[in-house]
């Protein structure tokens, strides 16, 4: 099959994985954050806020490393080499996870005082640190079966792990609120998991032999380790261990956490799939020299991943408080000012490409570049985010977070227009913006306050959106073409060209 088509099809397969994936961790947050109420499930953010400044500390660039290199080794020419870097990297990661669960674990009381604040949350480090462990080993493992473009495997196992947390998280807080029973749970699902990747990938376990990988692969690893430590500063978890830090106290981080976790998941609900594989398959394309294929596959991806972020972006903006009161409970009902924030800048990020600039520019050999500015980006948020929490707390840490990234991103998406000569689709982007623009604002013009209202908003919005894109068309056949392997998506897109 051809690659280009190949690619599409997996694209496919990793979307509606995607969609599902999001769908259930969306239903997960919002059943602990009304379950717990906001207090609990601040403690619960910040436990996974602690453990994630430790997962990028050791990261060591392995996920993006096996992205990039797997491709070019190709799939079933280079077994060995294959082998050999997906070893090494299970082996470094396992050491170095079963290091830090022990340290937390052996300082816990001092922990439990100096960070949480509170002397009677050092059982929990125990319960998070294993489930900690397996979810994040589980999460490298889906990565190899990703740049293999293996999606429709890793559709599978990663939905039925999310459905069985979501199904333990409605019986155990059903029954008691108890967090060291749901780590626990939330462990053993995903040490199933984990040993299901195992278990699928062991043809190419025994042929790779550790350590043995080329200076190339380390050089880069070393260069998107670091990058990855930066680009922390710019994100949630270290803005909620920041938060911690500086006592704002569990409310206000349950409402920067819901925020969050809304923002990321609508926005990205739609276009997870081909952000996750979008560096295997400009990384493909790189490796058989075609830099015109790359530069129209970055257009693509930022095309496809506008027209479906800025309308649920949008309809956030406009409808924050009656989302976050009918859904998260009217506990969270203040941090509706975060959410309509938060949602501005990531539109505003969508526009200038996002996190594809990032997998271009690692796939062109600039990897030095997203390392350079996530450093800058990375010290302008813990400075911003030092000087505003203390005075305005979560909404303090939204717009850090919000500013640091836009200028990095768009800094990035200059360099990408520069080294790749590709073109951006202005009056495509342009009309899908004020479609959704004049959708948001038509549909926030119907008061109400329960579910049925917000229903209602969102059937309104839809009709006024598909209305004004059939006669405006944002899209033009030019593009569309790209997504012919997608029989049923093009036929779609199809109705609003040009």
């Amino acid at each position: 099959m051809d690659y280009k088509v190949n690619t599409i099809a997996s694209t496919f397969w990793m979307q509606a994985g995607k969609l599902l994936e999001f769908t259930f961790t969306l239903v997960i947050s919002i059943v602990l954050a009304r379950s717990l109420g906001p207090t609990k499930f601040g403690i619960y953010s910040s436990l996974i806020a602690y453990f994630s400044l430790f997962a990028v500390l050791i990261s060591f660039g392995l996920e993006q490393s096996l992205n990039t290199f797997i491709p070019k080794f190709g799939k079933d020419g280079y077994v060995s080499q294959i082998g050999t870097l997906y070893a090494t990297s299970i082996f470094l990661r396992l050491i170095a996870l079963c290091f830090i669960i022990t340290l937390s674990v052996y300082f816990r009381d001092y922990i439990s005082v100096t960070y949480f604040k509170d002397a009677s949350l050092s059982y929990l480090i125990l319960f998070s640190g294993i489930f900690f462990l397996f979810k994040n080993l589980s999460t490298l493992l889906s990565f190899f079966y990703l740049s293999l473009l293996n999606t429709k495997f890793v559709t599978i196992v990663s939905n039925i792990t999310l459905l069985s947390i979501l199904f333990a998280t409605s019986v155990v807080l059903l029954q008691k609120k108890s967090l060291e029973l749901l780590f626990t749970i939330y462990a053993l699902i995903y040490l199933v998991t984990t040993l299901i990747y195992l278990y699928y990938s062991k043809t190419y376990l025994v042929k790779g032999s550790i350590f043995n990988v080329s200076k190339d692969i380390i050089s880069f690893s070393k260069l998107v380790w670091l990058t990855n430590i930066f680009r922390f500063l710019l994100h949630k978890q270290a803005d909620i261990f920041l938060l911690q830090i500086l006592g704002i106290g569990f409310i206000g981080i349950a409402y920067y956490s819901v925020t969050f976790s809304i923002v990321d998941l609508s926005c990205t609900i739609l276009i997870s799939g081909i952000l996750s594989i979008s560096l295997p398959i400009l990384s493909g394309f790189y490796s058989a020299g075609d830099i015109d294929r790359v530069s129209k596959g970055w257009r693509v991806l930022l095309y496809y991943g506008n027209a479906f972020s800025t309308p649920i972006l949008i309809f956030l903006i406009f409808h924050a408080k009656i989302i976050l009161t009918t859904i998260y409970s009217s506990d969270y009902s203040a941090a509706s000012p975060l959410l309509q924030t938060f949602a501005t800048f990531s539109l505003i990020g969508r526009i200038f490409g996002g996190g594809i600039n990032t997998s271009l520019l690692y796939v062109i050999d600039k990897a030095t570049l997203p390392l350079i500015y996530s450093i800058i980006g990375g010290f302008l948020n813990v400075i911003l985010n030092l000087i505003l929490i203390p005075k305005i707390g979560a909404y303090g840490a939204i717009i850090s977070t919000g500013v640091s990234n836009l200028l990095i991103t768009y800094i990035l998406f200059r360099y990408t227009l520069k080294f790749t000569n590709a073109t951006y689709p202005y009056i495509s982007i342009l009309k899908i913006l004020l479609i959704s623009l004049v959708a948001g604002y038509l549909s926030s013009l119907y008061n109400g306050s329960s579910i049925l209202s917000l229903l209602l908003m969102l059937l309104i919005y839809s009709l006024i959106f598909v209305t004004l894109s059939f006669i405006i068309k944002p899209f033009y056949n030019e593009d569309l073409k790209h997504f012919t392997a997608i029989p049923l998506l093009h036929r779609c897109l199809k109705v609003f060209s040009a």
